[in-house]
């Protein structure tokens, strides 16, 4: 079964360090990291994969190679993006225990 997680569906935003009389510009990035070999049907491997999916997160939320103001997280862009998994999450284990329940 290859399913894949998009973490970011249409555009999670990484605001790029302007001055405060500019307006801010959106970065829009996808994310996408593959399910295969997870059980979404066990709680402990639903768990594995979300560490994986939040490690991604963060790293991709590091502005260290971004040019910006100072090397802080955009913990704006973090939120946006463990929103969006969250969500995608919970629909792929509703579907892998609606699969497991017809079996």
């Amino acid at each position: 079964m290859k399913t894949f997680v998009a973490v970011l569906g249409a555009a999670v935003a990484l605001c790029t360090a302007l001055p405060a009389s500019a307006t801010s510009q959106r970065e829009t990035f996808d994310l996408a990291i593959a399910s295969d070999g997870y059980d979404l049907t066990d709680p402990g491997q639903v768990a594995k994969l979300r560490k994986q999916i939040d490690l991604a997160i963060i790293e991709a939320c590091n502005p260290t190679d971004r040019l910006s103001v100072g090397p802080q997280p955009n913990l704006q862009c973090r939120k946006e993006m463990r929103r969006d998994a969250a969500v995608k999450i919970a629909a792929l284990t509703k579907d892998a225990s609606k699969r497991m329940a017809g079996l």
